[in-house]
Order: C-alpha cells, then sequence, then structure tokens
C-alpha cells in the first residue's frame, strides 16, 4: 500500500475523530439515528484491516482489545475494546481507571476502535480532558457495556 493512500485513509479517519470532538465539545443532546447498516459496517472492517497492523488486529480478534503505549506517560498502557464499551487505562503500580467517551452520531462498532486509537496517539491530552474517569482497585473486574 502507497503512502498516499495511508494518507487518505489516516486522514478520514483523523476527520471523523475531529467530528466527534466537535459534536462533543457543542454538547448536542439530539437523538442518535438508529443503527448502522451492511456496506458501512463493511466499509468499516476494511479500514480497520488497512489501518491496524497484523499483530494489531490479532490482538483485537484474539483478546477483544486493541492495547496501546502512552505517548506520554512512561509504563502507561490503554486497552481499546473491540465492541462499543468503556476504554481501561493501566498505569504501573497497579491502577486503573475505565475511560468513557461516546461519540454522538452512530458509528459502526470497529470504527469506534479507530477513532479511540487514532485519537489517543494524536492528542492523549485531549482525551484524557473529555472523558468520563472511573477509578478502579487492581481486584476490580473490568466493566464493559456501561458507557
Amino acid at each position: 500500500m502507497d503512502f498516499i493512500t495511508i494518507g487518505l485513509i489516516l486522514g478520514l479517519v483523523a476527520t471523523l475523530a475531529l467530528v466527534w470532538s466537535v459534536l462533543y465539545a457543542a454538547g448536542r443532546t439530539e437523538a442518535r439515528p438508529a443503527g448502522v447498516d451492511r456496506q458501512a459496517l463493511d466499509r468499516a472492517e476494511h479500514l480497520v484491516q488497512t489501518v491496524l497492523s497484523d499483530q494489531e488486529h490479532q490482538q483485537l480478534q484474539e483478546q477483544g482489545y486493541l492495547e496501546l503505549p502512552s505517548r506520554l506517560h512512561q509504563g502507561r498502557r490503554y486497552r481499546i475494546p473491540a465492541r462499543p464499551g468503556l476504554v481501561e487505562q493501566l498505569d504501573p503500580g497497579g491502577r486503573r481507571r475505565l475511560l468513557c467517551l461516546v461519540p454522538l452520531v452512530t458509528l459502526p462498532e470497529p470504527e469506534l476502535v479507530l477513532v479511540h486509537k487514532l485519537w489517543i496517539e494524536a492528542d492523549e491530552e485531549q482525551y484524557l480532558r473529555l472523558a468520563n474517569r472511573i477509578p478502579l482497585w487492581p481486584d476490580t473486574p473490568t466493566w464493559r457495556g456501561l458507557c
């Protein structure tokens, strides 16, 4: 795959993240559209396979999450779930926290993984500033689907 194609794909995902960010910042509360059609789901899955490395895609399929290292905090990791849910922040020493950011528009599930991944990689500070945070004790089970 050439750099132009990769650039276009990353530009599309970055645009999705920007739209999500703008809508979130505007505090819009209108109802979400019902469902996502099959074509959108197929395109989203193709986009995920194109953007993620083979290793990242395999981890997402086998473990049900994509784990990203923090670029700002040494030893911190983020686990982005394959299905809609809470992103888990894992800090050195066992401290855990759940992060909740929900788009105001319905996106295919695979695109949610990319939005979280690319947003954390592009502007981790903004992501953390906007996310609702739920602290957990080290032995608390991870909650999914509450966000």
